[in-house]
Parts: structure tokens; sequence; C-alpha cells
């Protein structure tokens, strides 16, 4: 699942490792991989630090578990949209636990929702509402250390983030609506490290066309990307993998 010497590995297709893609998606959507999670003490630890907090599907954990354990690249993580902390407490502690230097940067209003379109986004204002003194306490705690939480929108949001800390090899965008997806990926094109993995929790579903439509112009349309995984979410690389 590591990613080799990009002149090494048969599996980069199209800017992407798709090899790894298929070992990851397919591991996960037909079962084989999950039994050697469930057991791995990683994600053990990792699951009891975020004490059920996260409402983010648990195949879609396993692969943000499988992206971070098995990825060496150096950088910070950046979580677009952190609600009640579970993934953010979850990414910080497996950090933790792997010894990396990395930070993880959960970004939230913390009190839910900005206003959005209600053609393209099927959400209200205050949907979402966090509690940002209890995830305090948490971190505390859980003496997560490399756990930055930041309030406010993300335009403001990321001015918090000292510049020397701008460099992603993750970034997870989990916040459902146009506008916000559409900010998060520009702000995360600007400040990836070669090949960082950019990870959608919602474009996919149902009720966030909005979300998918920010992918499509931003991505798909104006960087040609194509997608390493569309299973459990869509993951793709940023900039795309050369030989």
């Amino acid at each position: 699942m590591q990613t080799a010497p990009v002149d090494e590995n048969p599996g980069i297709e199209a800017g992407r490792n798709i090899g790894a893609g298929y070992i990851r998606g397919t591991g996960l959507e037909y079962g084989k991989l999950v039994p050697f999670i469930e057991h791995d003490p990683d994600w053990i630890a990792a699951i009891a630090a975020s004490g059920g907090r996260s409402i983010v599907a648990p195949h879609r954990l396993m692969n943000l578990f499988l992206i971070i354990k098995y990825s060496e690249m150096p950088g910070n993580i950046i979580e677009f949209g952190a609600y009640t902390g579970g993934s953010s407490v979850f990414m910080a502690a497996l950090s933790k636990r792997f010894g990396r230097a990395s930070k993880v940067f959960a970004l939230d209003t913390f009190t839910g929702m900005p206003a959005s379109d209600p053609l393209l986004d099927m959400h209200w204002p205050g949907d979402f509402p966090g509690n940002l003194d209890e995830l305090q306490l948490l971190k505390t705690k859980l003496q997560l250390d490399n756990l930055v939480l930041i309030k406010g929108l993300f335009q403001d949001a990321v001015r918090q983030i000292p510049a020397e800390e701008r460099r992603f090899c993750i970034s997870h965008i989990d916040c459902d609506i146009y506008t916000s997806v559409r900010f998060s990926i520009a702000f995360t094109k600007e400040h990836v490290v070669p090949g960082a993995y950019i990870i959608f929790d919602d474009p996919l579903v149902s009720t966030c066309l909005g979300a998918l439509k920010s992918v499509e112009q931003d991505l798909v349309q104006k960087e040609g990307l194509f997608a390493e995984q569309a299973y459990p979410h869509l993951v793709y690389r940023f900039p795309p993998l050369r030989r």
C-alpha cells in the first residue's frame, strides 16, 4: 500500500497510484482488509482515543488509517470540517503513535454550517454544531499536543496556521457544501507537498451535489486529475504523481 519510488512503481497511472487505490478500495469494500485492520493495535488505540465521536463511516476511517500508516510523506494534516472532532482526534492519535512530527490542524466554526446555496446544498445554516470546549478538554486528557483546533470560517481559520507549517501531506475535506469545499480545495492546492492525498468525505453522498461540483470544477476539469479511489470515498493525489 505504501507508494514506492515513482520510477519503481508499476501502479502509477494517470497521476495516481492506481494499484494502491485498488488495494485499499477493494480490500475495504469486499472485506479482505477489514479483519486485519480491526486487530491492528494502532487501529485499536486510535479508535479508543476517538471515543466513538466520529460520524465518518467505519470504512472511511479505515481508509484514513491505511493512508496515514503506510504513507511516509513529510508534512502536516489538515481537516476542513472537524464537527465533534472524532476523525481529527483519530488522525492525531495515529500520527503521535507512529512518532511522526506532523500536526493535525482541525478547522470548524464549531457553531454549525454557514449559509449556503439552497439549490446546490441540502443543508441549513447551523447544521452539525460542535463543542470546542469539550474537544479541548479531550485533547488535554489524551495529551495530543499535535492536534491544533482552530475555530472560525475556513477563510479566517487558515490565517491562524503559521506560514512555515502550511505543508500538508493529507487534506481531509469533510464540509459538505459547495463554497466550503471549493475554498478547501483551493487552499489545499497551494500548500501541499508533492503527491499529497486530498480525501473527500462527501461528494458521493446524495445530499452533497454541491461538494461534487467543487471537485468536478477544481480538480477534474481545471487540473485534469483522476481519482485514486472512489470507495470508500474520493481520493486524489496532487500534484499528480510522475514517473
